[in-house]
């Protein structure tokens, strides 16, 4: 297994580099924008919408760009592109100001306290993760290397993950906790489970589900698992694929792709799935929502 520490050591010092200072006083509020890919331009460009009527593109690749994260910790995002028959990582500003190129993965995904790292390393048809410090050391492989393992999502204390295998035959919600070092799997049933997010409180997740019913098309909805009683809630019941989410760091909304009216937008509902409102209003791709968020004074906002 080859880990790619120089990557990880840059990572490092990029993350202990551009921390955030957050406002003295009194009381604190959270701004935040919305992510996501969009063909917009007429190719795979990142964008940012604060929410108000305001998109703004961030990437011009001629190529694709997809995947945003954001890092909190640096106050940046990180995504997937291709160009010039290359597969990159890039780390970005939110302001589109370019930081650095971080290559050699497959996938990765940063804690919220840009200390630890999630990667997915290819062993050839399959793929394991990989837990390391964003210096590249005490690097610990969460999972074995004959199946998929992917999608690995932090909590947002950066204790625990959530991840996608399908080792069990087809794609389950699989949960594991850093500290212990125990893997649970989260669900057992015969459908497919696709996409992830945590809640704020670090006490549910939400995963999107591929499923069948006799005489219906395919479907896709969205379901809420609550870790401590082991409680599942349908949140979306429609036609539409409903796929792609992200959870709101405050908790009260969660952005998520469908394709509705032949189109794939990016909506927002609220966390029991009510209160659907569409975000994205070009008549072509969306997808792929996250969040990016940082802390202002009141008084100024």
């Amino acid at each position: 297994m080859r880990i790619y520490l120089i990557q990880f050591f840059m990572l490092g010092l990029i993350l202990s580099s551009c921390k955030s200072s957050i406002p003295e006083g009194p009381e604190i509020c959270t701004e935040v924008n919305l992510l996501y890919l969009s063909k917009a331009s007429g190719n795979f460009d990142i964008y940012k919408n604060d929410l108000k009527g305001q998109e703004t593109q961030l990437t011009t690749n001629p190529s694709w760009d997809w995947a945003p994260r954001w890092v909190t910790a640096s106050q940046s995002l990180i995504y997937n592109a291709y160009e010039n028959d290359t597969f990159k990582i890039q780390m970005m500003e939110l302001d589109g100001k370019f930081i650095s190129t971080l290559n050699e993965f497959d996938d990765y995904n940063v804690s919220s306290d840009g200390q630890w790292v999630i990667a997915q390393v290819k062993v050839g048809d399959f793929s394991r993760l990989v837990i390391t410090d964003s210096f590249g050391s005490d690097s610990v492989a969460i999972t074995g290397a004959d199946s998929y393992n992917g999608r690995a999502v932090w909590s947002p204390d950066a204790s625990q993950l959530i991840y996608i295998s399908d080792r069990d035959g087809n794609n389950e919600v699989y949960h594991y906790d850093r500290n212990s070092a125990l893997t649970t799997r989260l669900t057992e049933n015969e459908t497919v489970e696709k996409y992830l997010t945590w809640a704020p409180d670090n006490k549910r997740i939400a995963y999107t589900t591929e499923y069948y019913e006799e005489g219906k098309p395919d479907r896709n909805d969205v379901f809420v698992l609550d870790l401590s009683t082991k409680e599942v809630i349908q949140i979306t019941d429609n036609p539409y694929e409903d796929s792609e989410i992200a959870w709101s760091p405050l908790g009260d909304k969660i952005a998520f792709h469908s394709k509705r009216d032949s189109i794939d937008h990016i909506f927002l509902m609220n966390s029991d799935g009510t209160g659907v409102e569409q975000v994205t209003t070009a008549q072509t791709y969306h997808g792929e929502p996250a969040w990016a968020y940082w802390e202002v004074d009141c008084e100024k906002k």
